[in-house]
């Protein structure tokens, strides 16, 4: 009988040693590095928008959807630039020309990102759009347009591009989706624009390029073209429509999922980055070990002693 009792005090003992040792608990939400808008229209893209919060969520940044039901509405504040962050789908159409300068130059037509020539890296891109055009060997407008596209993504970022559909026969449509930067908005552009990093190895960007970076790192689109879409889509990554198939170049700056680098780049802009939850363990975990310790000591013992 004492046998048991001392094993069953032992069992108690032990549990509840190691269940307040490594019982996690959740600290205080830190505090929001900012909040924006993400203006969507459609159902669809109020689905990736939704998604886009969630994930958004978890570096600290808050993102409120604002849905335009009306077509009509929802391009006309495309063209104001009435919107933060907003979920565009264009087609390529029937041409199989990769010049976009309607729409990443400062006078194109479809600027909707703001770009402008003052802008670091903006000049320099204005300069390849217009060159391209001009450029009579295939090959070397390839070349051209491949070294824009990493360019663009890469040191300007006025958009993540999202995603193509599919045909039936798997082959891809025009139809091209993408999430737009106003960059006008101060904390994804504004005057951070201008304002260099001092990180080692970050130097040539700029704080507005290193918040875009950390959004797009942080932007899970795998998971919203299983969420929103069952799978059906084929995921993009460069401002040139993958349906251009011969200008599309797939070897660009890749922006895949990734914490880690979405609060590298938040930290090298200057922004404290602390996990929404942080999961810690209680103070009675510093003792556990030793307590357990002494009780193995103890049971040990009475074992002797007892001679159970």
């Amino acid at each position: 009988m004492k046998k048991f009792r001392l094993k069953a005090y032992m069992f108690l003992f032990m549990s509840f040693f190691v269940l307040t040792a490594f019982s996690p608990f959740v600290t205080a939400e830190s505090e929001e590095i900012a909040s924006l808008t993400i203006l969507a229209g459609g159902i669809k893209y109020r689905d990736i928008a939704l998604n886009i919060q969630e994930n958004l969520q978890l570096i600290n940044i808050t993102v409120i959807l604002d849905y335009e039901a009306s077509f009509a509405d929802f391009i006309t504040r495309l063209l104001d630039r009435d919107f933060d962050l907003a979920i565009v789908g264009i087609s390529a159409g029937q041409s199989d020309d990769p010049d976009v300068s309607d729409i990443y130059t400062e006078n194109g037509s479809l600027n909707i990102f703001g770009i402008n020539t003052s802008i670091p890296y903006c000049n320099e891109s204005e300069n390849m759009l217009a060159d391209g055009i001009d450029i009579l060997n295939v090959t070397e407008r390839q070349q051209h347009y491949f070294d824009w596209q990493n360019l663009c993504m890469d040191k300007i970022i006025p958009i993540l591009p999202l995603f193509n559909h599919n045909y039936e026969n798997g082959t891809l449509t025009p139809t091209y989706s993408f999430l737009a930067f106003n960059l006008q908005k101060e904390f994804l552009g504004g005057s951070s624009n201008f304002q260099y990093l001092t990180a080692p190895g970050k130097e040539e960007y700029t704080r507005g390029i290193a918040v875009r970076k950390a959004i797009c790192y942080g932007i899970d689109r795998e998971f919203i073209n299983v969420d929103v879409y069952d799978y059906n889509l084929t995921i993009s990554h460069s401002p040139i429509n993958p349906y251009l198939d011969f200008w599309y170049y797939n070897e660009i700056i890749k922006y895949d999922y990734n914490l880690t680098l979405s609060e590298t780049w938040l930290t090298a802009a200057g922004y404290e980055f602390i996990p929404i939850t942080n999961t810690n363990y209680s103070i009675y975990g510093l003792l556990a070990i030793p307590v357990l310790l002494a009780l193995f000591k103890f049971k040990r013992y009475l074992t002797k002693k007892w001679r159970l």
